[in-house]
């Protein structure tokens, strides 16, 4: 069952970062809890009105690499441990970030949503 559960939001996973990739918003609603607090490397948090109406306005991610994911179930809560490097459109100008990254799901009417994004920048240098 663990198993189970740990590959279902496996593959969740991918395909919010595929929906982020490809600033497919309505994708993105289906997955996200309408309870999400979002908070970026850069301190910035947004809800989930704010955070997809960011998408092709405010930023549009250009490249997503995810590294050292681990997947932790806990009954009707997942945490998802990882570490992402990113290329991200802001304005005019390209922006690179590295951070780890905490995604926590919840299972909601029947469903996996996302309800929190927490990222912690690297120091430069760190793998």
């Amino acid at each position: 069952m663990t198993e189970d559960v740990a590959a279902a939001v496996a593959a969740l996973e991918d395909a919010r970062y595929a929906a982020m990739l490809a600033c497919d918003t309505e994708k993105l609603d289906r997955l996200l809890d309408a309870r999400l607090r979002y908070v970026h490397s850069s301190g910035r948090v947004d809800d989930k009105a704010s955070y997809l109406a960011g998408f092709g306005r405010l930023w549009r991610h250009r490249s997503i690499e995810r590294q050292d994911q681990t997947i932790v179930p806990l009954g009707d809560t997942v945490l998802v441990f990882g570490t992402m490097h990113v290329e991200v459109q802001l304005g005019d100008g390209l922006r690179k970030s590295s951070a780890r990254v905490l995604a926590v799901w919840t299972r909601s009417d029947g469903a996996w949503r996302l309800v929190a994004v927490f990222s912690a920048p690297l120091a430069a240098g760190t793998p």
